[in-house]
């Protein structure tokens, strides 16, 4: 494996945590919004901080062009686990949008 690709891989795993860290950030703040009621204030700056996680772990994911395998799915199933997170991730968004 060259210098460069290890490099990517790197960036590429950043990416997913980054995103893990983002979606679990965003249903949080929904969760705690829901049961404890807490401050529209303290929500805000949760839902924010998610949010900005979430899309510089899109650009990382973007950069190393995870994205085009993501979507051309090569041998259908099984699912690869970087797969399963992204599709986890942005289904929680999803319903955190709706």
């Amino acid at each position: 494996m060259s210098y460069n690709n290890l490099n990517m891989s790197k960036l590429s795993d950043t990416g997913l945590i980054l995103l893990i860290i983002g979606t679990f950030l965003i249903v949080l703040s929904l969760i705690l919004l829901s049961i404890f009621e807490i401050s529209p204030n303290l929500f805000v700056i949760i839902q924010i901080n998610g949010w900005i996680l979430f899309c510089i772990a899109l650009i990382f994911i973007i950069i190393t062009k995870d994205v085009y395998h993501i979507i051309k799915l090569k041998n259908n199933f099984p699912l690869k686990l970087d797969h399963l997170i992204i599709f986890i991730c942005a289904m929680t968004i999803t319903i955190t949008l709706l």
